[in-house]
């Protein structure tokens, strides 16, 4: 990743390239495509709260409105809460500044008409704008064929590549 403008890549091409995804999220990628096995996507279900800890304060679920009209965050992880100083649980993305949902909404629709999980690097567009950040975006399918949640791994990182 080498732009200074917000990427997000489907996680397969980003391997398949030979680039370097921030170590924590490569790992939460590979535990993620671990629980699917054979399917697209695995469901919020196949994961135990055990799976999850060496990510806790650094995750987020969302569930998936009406098909990704909206995306209501049912959990905004505390460390990610304290980076930006502000949680998200309990609120919807249409309810943020509209700045960030013009970045955020076609990431989360990407995820859910594609079921791939995607690699976002950029610069945070509140408080902490000298940092990067990467984030995994991992649709979550109880049926196999519809994501009806996403998990999100937080990751800030040094530079975008």
């Amino acid at each position: 990743m080498n732009s200074t403008e917000p990427i997000a890549i489907d996680i397969d091409d980003v391997l398949a390239s030979g680039q370097h995804m921030a170590p924590a999220l490569a790992e939460l990628y590979r535990a993620w495509r671990t629980k699917a096995g054979d399917r697209p996507a695995p469901s919020r279900a196949d994961f135990d709260i055990a799976d999850l800890r060496p990510w806790l304060g650094f995750l987020v679920l969302i569930d998936v409105v009406d098909g990704g009209a909206d995306f209501f965050y049912r959990v905004y992880g505390t460390e990610i809460t304290s980076f930006y100083g502000n949680d998200l649980t309990g609120k919807r993305l249409s309810s943020v500044e509209p700045e960030i949902q013009a970045l955020v909404f076609p990431e989360y629709r990407r995820a859910v008409a594609t079921m791939r999980p995607l690699y976002v690097v950029r610069r945070p567009r509140i408080r902490r704008e000298e940092a990067w950040v990467a984030r995994v975006i991992l649709p979550l399918s109880r049926d196999g064929t519809t994501v009806d949640q996403i998990l999100v791994g937080f990751q800030a990182v040094d530079s975008p590549g």
